[in-house]
């Protein structure tokens, strides 16, 4: 009980940390995934994907690089590679645990209050 307690604890600790996401993979035409999700966000944030974001890198998705990509300067190739995932994380693409980013945490305030671990709840599988 007192490992959980910890754990929980633990994870609590990191709450107050944004993540910062960077792409490190190729994305192409095709591809599907948490990923492609991630970059559709960025697009969708960045007004150029007027469709919701599904994880298939589809012709809108395809379109909107291809946009962003002129946008900045870049060969308007549909393909995101390593020029464009610099330009994509040099412009502070944000957002969540995926496979395809390197998580970097941004520290913020911390809590005045830390909780103790008799005022955490554990439920386990444990009978």
């Amino acid at each position: 009980m007192k490992k959980y307690c910890l754990v929980l604890i633990i994870a609590i600790g990191f709450l107050p940390f944004a993540a910062q996401a960077a792409f490190i993979t190729d994305l192409r035409y095709g591809n599907r995934g948490q990923s492609v999700y991630e970059l559709q966000n960025f697009l969708i944030t960045q007004g150029l994907l007027k469709v919701n974001a599904n994880g298939i890198f589809g012709p809108a998705t395809r379109n909107a690089v291809i946009a962003y990509q002129a946008s900045v300067g870049l060969p308007a190739t549909g393909f995101v590679g390593p020029m464009t995932r610099e330009k994509i994380n040099t412009n502070g693409h944000t957002n969540a645990n995926t496979s395809n980013v390197i998580i970097m945490p941004q520290p913020t305030l911390t809590p005045s209050v830390i909780p103790q671990p008799n005022q955490i709840t554990v439920i386990t599988n444990d009978r």
